[in-house]
């Protein structure tokens, strides 16, 4: 602007230029709601997902968008841009590719830290945490994690079939291998490559087919363990070396949907609770005390952890070590320090809360 005025309105102004395509998604997520992008399944773990980035960082604009208008007191504009937000994250709910889940997450990620930003500020009025409570409820990451671990065994086994037969993507291509490592695998026997195809399907069947539960709506930490004990052990002799490139850091994946989900089930019940205190001046001295089913703790299959105190709250998770930790968060060492979330609790916490 010719003269600066408050953050959230500079903001805004420097967003305008991208208006008209927001102003497009949006339409679009009212009249034209189902999505399906043209990825070549075939080609495998080499299929482009060139529109992965381009939800990602239509998604980080918008929820900048909706921080700047929440800071100029327009709740009803942010919620637009949350709802935006989240439903460019869930257009990539059917897709069963990882990295097309793991952007999933981080577009959710992104959206609820502004639903956070307005629960912490009590910007959020009544009509606004109605249609947040629909959207978030509507959220469930695990199947989506299932059709991936299926998807990655289906497309290993398409793709060493047709490496046999001389057909699709080469060994140099998919492993990063050198030319002559190449030529040396393509003169595998077919014996040789069925027997890694055993060993994967093995590895698939015990392990990442049953790490997480959509039905049941939980997450087992101790079948990753056993996962990631079984891919150290692995012998990389030549009936299990392909199986040892293509299994590794999946168990990965699983830690990464089970904090994802706790955030969005912590999320839904902040605004449930935010709508109880609307309507009774009080935030409810248990999660029982709110009207209808509250979602499960999926490490634990409990209640999730919950206190309130001096007109805040603190909503708390076992997290990956299935344990009590009291509230306590530990995050990475480093300059840029983040959440582990293999250790310590899965806290959502309301900025009043005691740290101790």
């Amino acid at each position: 602007p010719d003269q600066p005025g408050t953050p959230g309105a500079d903001i805004l102004h420097a967003l305008k230029k991208h208006a008209p395509e927001l102003a497009e998604l949006a339409t679009a997520m009212r009249e034209r709601p189902q999505c399906r992008f043209d990825v070549k399944y075939e080609a495998t773990f080499a299929a482009l997902l060139p529109h992965v980035s381009v939800l990602r960082n239509a998604a980080r604009g918008t929820a900048l968008r909706a921080l700047a208008h929440l800071a100029e007191d327009d709740p009803a504009a942010a919620l637009a841009d949350v709802e935006l937000a989240l439903h460019l994250g869930e257009c990539l709910a059917n897709e069963p590719m990882l990295i097309s889940q793991l952007v999933r997450i981080a577009i959710q990620e992104t959206a609820l830290q502004v639903v956070w930003e307005g629960l912490a500020d009590e910007k959020w009025q009544a009509p606004q945490l109605d249609v947040l409570e629909k959207r978030l409820a509507g959220i469930q990451l695990f199947p989506a994690f299932q059709a991936a671990m299926t998807a990655e065994r289906n497309l290993a086994n398409y793709m060493l079939l047709n490496m046999m037969k001389n057909k699709g993507t080469n060994w140099q291509e998919v492993f990063g291998l050198s030319g002559k490592e190449s030529k040396m695998l393509a003169m595998a026997p077919k014996g040789w490559v069925y027997q890694n195809l055993v060993s994967f399907n093995r590895m698939h069947l015990k392990f990442t087919h049953r790490m997480v539960n959509a039905k049941a709506r939980r997450v087992y930490p101790k079948i990753a363990g056993e996962f990631e004990a079984a891919v150290d052990e692995i012998d990389r002799g030549p009936y299990n070396i392909l199986t040892a490139m293509l299994v590794p850091a999946l168990n990965q994946i699983a830690v990464r949907t089970g904090a994802a989900q706790t955030a969005i089930d912590h999320a839904l019940l902040a605004v449930r609770l935010e709508q109880h205190r609307l309507k009774h001046k009080t935030y409810p001295k248990n999660l029982a005390d709110l009207p209808g089913a509250q979602p499960k703790d999926p490490y634990s299959g409990k209640s999730y952890g919950y206190r309130a105190m001096d007109g805040r709250f603190q909503l708390t998770s076992t997290g990956w070590n299935e344990k009590d930790d009291g509230g306590k968060v530990v995050t990475s060492e480093g300059a840029d320090a983040r959440p582990d979330f293999r250790k310590g609790d899965l806290v959502w916490k309301s900025p009043a809360v005691d740290e101790n």
